[in-house]
């Protein structure tokens, strides 16, 4: 019996030896296998720095695009705006000079019907005027 306590004793003290040496070995393998992670992560982490860089100029050009987009459309509709209050200025220039020139037609018109009725009084009452001038 004490020969078998000895011998489980040694097998004993031969296993937990290579427990030991088992745990030396998986502690390198784990921190080797840690270490390769870590080193992964690391890499990841600085391409996703490139990548916010990236997308922040990206971003700001997509800014500076949408602006530079909305000023070209604000001045073109200022354009077109003052385009069409040039064509109404116009349109109201054309009918006031339209109406202007009527009126003027109107008045010689009226005018020269004045005056061949003027003259058309003369004639009838030339005699009568002659008459009363001489008496």
């Amino acid at each position: 019996m004490l020969l078998r306590m000895h011998a489980v004793r040694s097998r004993i003290d031969s296993l937990r030896g290579r427990v030991a040496v088992a745990r030396v070995a998986l502690r390198s393998r784990l921190e080797h296998r840690v270490k390769s992670i870590r080193d992964k992560v690391r890499v990841e982490q600085a391409l996703l720095q490139g990548y916010e860089q990236e997308v922040a100029a990206a971003s700001g050009d997509a800014r500076n695009l949408v602006g530079r987009i909305a000023y070209d459309s604000f001045r073109r509709v200022r354009q077109q705006f003052y385009d069409l209050v040039l064509k109404a200025d116009t349109g109201t220039v054309d009918v006031a000079f339209s109406r202007t020139q009527d009126n003027a037609a109107n008045i010689q018109k009226v005018a020269k019907e004045k005056a061949d009725a003027l003259r058309a009084l003369d004639t009838e009452f030339k005699d009568v005027l002659s008459s009363e001038g001489g008496d």
